[in-house]
């Protein structure tokens, strides 16, 4: 039995599910749930264009089977992978193995710190303007605290 009139409430129940997947409203939930909800509480980071990285010009393995030959062990035999800050890679056949070195081909460089991969993007991608307005029209239904996010982003008038 529904206490008020059925738009009005089919209103409330969309905004209800929308609000349900916003991360903001969930860590106000979680917050104004109490100190035993707060235990499971994740950390959030946030992501930016920093953290998109270019992998194409990173040298990379050409395989990762631990032995070259027919009737040798290969990659489904793998049970641990290590990888080291000096660029090798180790392996183990069984649990209870020492580590062992990844043999590699002539072809395959020396993973290390000048394959770091370079930025992806220089700085915030652009949305296209009918996006952006598109965006601005879903305001209305999410809650206050997120609309400065919506109205600063980065948007072109030129791009289609």
């Amino acid at each position: 039995m529904r206490l008020c009139s059925s738009n009005s409430g089919e209103k409330f129940e969309k905004k209800w599910n929308i609000m349900r997947y916003l991360l903001s409203f969930r860590l106000y939930q979680n917050h104004s749930a109490g100190k035993k909800r707060n235990q499971h509480i994740k950390k959030v980071h946030y992501l930016t264009h920093n953290f998109l990285k270019s992998f194409d010009e990173v040298t990379a393995l050409s395989s990762v089977r631990p032995r070259k030959t027919n009737g040798d062990s290969t990659v489904v035999d793998l049970r641990a992978i290590r990888y080291s800050k000096e660029g090798e890679i180790m392996f183990k056949l069984n649990h209870t193995d020492d580590w062992k070195t990844l043999p590699r081909s002539r072809n395959d460089g020396k993973l290390g710190t000048r394959d770091t991969p370079k930025a992806l993007y220089s700085g915030p991608r652009k949305i296209t303007r009918e996006k952006f307005n598109y965006l601005q029209q879903m305001k209305p239904v999410l809650p206050a605290d997120v609309h400065s996010f919506y109205e600063n982003l980065l948007h072109s008038f030129f791009l289609a």
